[in-house]
């Protein structure tokens, strides 16, 4: 369950932190005692969303915290942030830092489990301990004494979210590629696959189960969930094929297969994804429910699997398989945790805070436009404004929220949708993606007629968003009228905070630990009037110029800024710009 237990008190937002004295505890210097509730709305969570859940807190006699997440009012992440203001403590998120792989303590599982704490980091001096519960003083002390005899060493105590601690066990399971090599190996299943594809070329339900080959594209599965793999790839080579996992943004092979290996591992994915297996002449997209690994705590996993024929060169079967990893687990973090810088934030905050208009997030596959407006919305409050998301995929659960899947296979698009989500009432109105000229116009007619319209658009950066939306079929009034502002971001990788880039095994030897934002933004006012209009024209590099001069920034300054804060270098800058 995604909630952080508080031990001992019936309202987390009216209790104080209590002094830690005893003789085997943490001790931690503590700030001045603030409410919980007065810490999130400083964290820009919306006052009523305190008070509506202070009100349920009195029927449902459970902690404040856990009824804010159950109710999708703050997410784990947000409150183990406001808990770590409230009680002193540092604040550790495995969304923004990788813990450190080897730590060289035995850490005892069980004693892990029950008292949810997590080794993050060891120095010649100190360990830092993530602990999911700081308001419990019995489990402080206990896991005080437990560290203290296990490291010889000074605990730094972190506060970390219910979903970090979750990650750290998970993390625990090692999945050797080798094992799932011996799956792939194990016996003959090939004809035995193609006995069994019936006339249309699907496989019976029944049949599915019984595959062999299933249990290695699970631990496929499992190993790039634990590993936080966004994509698998799985792709042939000059003998047999190869699986790469994609990690912050890139690229590393994971392993290599031989021939058999490769035929068996591409005809399961066909399988399980329930495309054609026969028609092997063009591309396919499926998709693999979590529910597939057969374990509760992935079932909020899903595979989006995409085909591609390759060329063929010494045997038949040549598909390009990416497997897109949506893991809707992961928490949204507040912005500036992100990286997003100080002055694109500022104006972002102004424009959420509108009525109507359109706000467009461009950059690449995977550069985090759909987080970013995430995170943005979940500062908006929801209880007193109607949101409609229309998305290809969901990426996120959030209860407030109408969340609509688009599904293709069925012909409903995201046109289709759009055309029905004005009956539902809707204030603020987030299109996944303008993918065609037709659900362009239908968002930006939502735009202007009332409706707070948030959007993603595929573009280089902000500025070249104008000739694309015009090459679209999106007038420039229209443009001018509805667009309140378009930002460009991107994902770089930062320095490990351990070694600060010179590669250490808190970073596992590869100098980066997380990845921040690069972006910019163009707001369309009287101030940017003729940089739009240069823009218009497709006079980029003068309308580049004419944005900077009324003091608006772009991607390369941000970055510009981050190498000099020493958060990443420009190695890592060319790489993602």
């Amino acid at each position: 369950m995604l909630h952080t237990t508080i031990t001992n008190t019936e309202n987390l937002h009216e209790l104080e932190f209590p002094a830690v004295d005893r003789k085997n505890s943490i001790n931690i210097e503590r700030p001045a005692y603030r409410k919980i509730g007065e810490i999130l709305i400083d964290n820009l969570v919306p006052p009523q969303y305190i008070d509506y859940a202070l009100k349920e807190q009195k029927i449902r006699k459970k902690p404040l915290g856990q009824i804010l997440i159950e109710e999708s009012l703050v997410n784990p992440e947000v409150l183990a942030q406001a808990l770590s203001e409230q009680t002193g403590m540092e604040y550790f998120s495995i969304f923004i830092s990788p813990l450190q792989e080897d730590i060289g303590i035995d850490m005892d599982p069980e004693f892990v489990r029950e008292n949810e704490c997590v080794p993050i980091r060891v120095t010649s001096e100190h360990i830092a301990i993530g602990i999911t519960d700081p308001l419990d003083l019995n489990r402080m002390d206990s896991i005080a004494r437990y560290f203290k005899q296990k490291a010889q060493k000074q605990i730094i105590p972190h506060v970390i979210s219910t979903e970090t601690f979750q990650r750290y066990m998970e993390s625990l399971i090692k999945i050797d590629e080798r094992e799932i090599l011996s799956y792939l190996s194990e016996h003959d299943i090939d004809s035995d696959m193609m006995a069994m594809i019936s006339n249309d070329g699907k496989l019976q339900q029944k049949q599915r189960k019984e595959m062999h080959a299933s249990e290695a594209l699970r631990m496929l599965f499992r190993k790039a969930i634990i590993e936080k793999a966004s994509d698998i790839h799985i792709e042939p080579a000059a003998e047999g094929g190869r699986i790469r996992f994609r990690r912050n943004g890139v690229l590393s092979i994971l392993t290599s297969l031989s021939m058999q290996q490769y035929i068996r591992l591409i005809n399961i994915v066909r399988i399980e994804s329930n495309v054609n297996v026969v028609d092997r002449h063009l591309p396919q997209d499926g998709r693999i429910d979590g529910s597939y690994l057969k374990d509760e705590k992935y079932s909020a996993v899903d595979f989006r699997v995409s085909i591609i024929p390759n060329w063929k060169s010494k045997h038949s079967l040549s598909d390009s398989i990416v497997i897109r990893v949506l893991d809707r687990r992961t928490s949204v973090l507040p912005l500036p945790k992100l990286g997003m810088n100080p002055y694109v934030l500022n104006l972002l905050n102004k424009f959420k805070n509108k009525s109507h208009g359109m706000i467009i997030f461009t950059g690449p596959t995977g550069s985090g436009k759909t987080t970013t407006i995430y995170s943005t919305m979940a500062t908006i409050n929801s209880l007193e404004r109607a949101v409609v998301t229309v998305e290809d995929p969901v990426e996120y659960r959030n209860y407030l929220w109408k969340q609509i899947q688009i599904n293709e296979r069925i012909k409903f698009s995201f046109s289709r949708a759009l055309k029905n989500v004005l009956r539902h009432d809707p204030d603020i109105i987030f299109c996944g993606e303008m993918r065609d000229e037709e659900s362009a116009k239908i968002t930006f007619d939502m735009a202007n007629t009332g409706h707070l319209v948030f959007t993603t658009l595929h573009a280089n950066d902000s500025i070249k968003s104008i000739p694309r939306l015009l090459s679209m079929g999106i007038s420039a009034s229209m443009i001018e009228s509805s667009v309140l502002g378009i930002i460009a971001q991107r994902l770089a990788r930062v320095f490990c905070p351990a070694c600060k880039g010179k590669k250490c095994s808190a970073c596992n030897y590869s100098g980066y630990s997380g990845r921040t934002m690069i972006t910019e933004i163009f707001p369309v006012n009287s101030d940017t009037h003729g940089a739009l209009k240069m823009a218009m024209r497709g006079e980029i590099i003068d309308a580049r110029k004419s944005i900077a001069d009324t003091g608006v920034a772009g991607l390369r300054h941000d970055a510009e800024e981050k190498i000099k804060q020493n958060i990443t270098n420009i190695e890592e800058i060319e790489r993602v710009i």
